[in-house]
């Protein structure tokens, strides 16, 4: 499964990339041309392969028309959730010792999986222009409180004289982390920062972020 989803997930960067080169179609790093794609949310996610475990799980959760209000989903990938699913495996093999035994969609609480869905899920519409290098708060529709910031990053060394600035959901887990950060400072309350690989893709209904692939679904 890991490396059809490895081919599934070059397939789909590389569509991107041709696209964003062609049509200006998405945003990905700092330039935004234009992002409008003609589908809902749900059906732009449903028409990607890399998103096919993803739409199964929406359906799981009856949350099509949540996740077609006027909201903001910051989308985790397939690879994001195989690896929530081998690290429950591996959970379960031990505590029955036996390694034949999997954790599948099927095991996954509707209950449990509508909280994490919703916790990517947030009102209205949240864009680029709508963010800055600062920390900016939002609620998100789990009931919980996330940063929203753009970053600079040092690491392009093309020739652009400004630095492409990435989006960023951030998870506060005791507020925001002190700045700087005492080095005692303990790792439980750590913020957790989580890059966007594919920023700004403006649906019929909201605003679709994609989330890196290493994103840990289910925090």
């Amino acid at each position: 499964m890991k490396n059809k989803l490895a081919y599934i997930l070059t397939f789909f960067g590389l569509c991107l990339v041709v696209t964003a080169c062609k049509k200006n179609d998405y945003l990905i790093g700092g330039d935004v041309h234009d992002p409008r794609v003609n589908m809902t949310t749900y059906d732009f996610l449903k028409s990607k392969p890399l998103f096919d475990t993803l739409t199964r799980l929406i359906d799981k959760a009856g949350m099509k028309e949540e996740i077609n209000g006027n909201t903001t989903f910051f989308a985790p990938t397939d690879y994001s959730i195989a690896e929530l699913l081998a690290r429950r495996t591996k959970i379960i093999q031990l505590k029955y010792n036996n390694e034949n035994i999997k954790y599948t969609l099927d095991s996954l609480p509707v209950p449990e999986l509508r909280d994490s869905l919703r916790s990517h899920l947030f009102e209205g519409s949240i864009n680029r222009e709508n963010l800055s290098l600062e920390n900016k708060l939002f609620k998100s529709k789990s009931n919980e409180d996330y940063s929203i910031l753009l970053i600079e990053t040092t690491a392009y060394t093309g020739t652009v004289t400004t630095k492409p600035q990435y989006l960023y959901l951030v998870r506060l887990r005791n507020g925001l982390d002190p700045k700087p950060l005492p080095d005692d400072y303990p790792d439980k309350d750590k913020d957790i920062q989580e890059l966007t690989q594919t920023s700004g893709i403006i649906t019929t209904n909201g605003i679709l972020h994609v989330l890196n692939n290493r994103h840990k679904f289910y925090w």
